[in-house]
This record gives C-alpha cells, structure tokens and sequence, in this order.
C-alpha cells in the first residue's frame, strides 16, 4: 500500500531533494529513514572509501525502515511523513 525510501546523505544534494520532493508530492510514499547524514567513517557506519555504508550503517538503516514501516501501518502513513 505504501513505498518507503531510505534518504541518501544530504551531500548529494539533487538525489536527496529529489527524494523529499518525491515523498512530500505522494501521500502514499514517506521517507523511512534520515539517519545517514550522521554516519561518518570515524563512527563505524560508513566504508573507508567514505561513499558505500558498512555493515553497521546497512544494519541501522534497515532496523530504523523496518520500525517505520510497522509504525506506518499500525498509525497510518501520516505517522511517519514528518520529520521522522
């Protein structure tokens, strides 16, 4: 029923507008996660190369959507649409 994106890193500027001009344009589409502006390579979440997540930030992406998600469908979409 719904579609769910997981927000790139705001450093590529025209891929995440695009993205919240996508969600905020359909109200059946929210974005899942914004956590990724905080992972860095200091903190583990983000490759040497600083440009592809690493495990641990793949994993805290796919818990933060999955929790999204249930709240969405347990409160409807609109629970999940704001700053979440």
């Amino acid at each position: 029923d719904y579609g769910f994106i997981i927000k790139v890193r705001s450093i590529y500027t025209n891929s995440a507008k695009a993205q919240e001009e996508l969600a905020s344009e359909n109200q059946d589409i929210a974005i899942a996660t914004r956590s990724s502006d905080h992972f860095s390579v200091e903190n583990g979440k983000m490759r040497f190369d600083n440009l592809h997540y690493s495990q641990i930030g793949d994993n805290l992406l796919g818990e933060e959507t999955a929790r999204t998600i249930v709240k969405a469908y347990a409160e409807g979409i609109d629970s999940v649409t704001g700053s979440y």
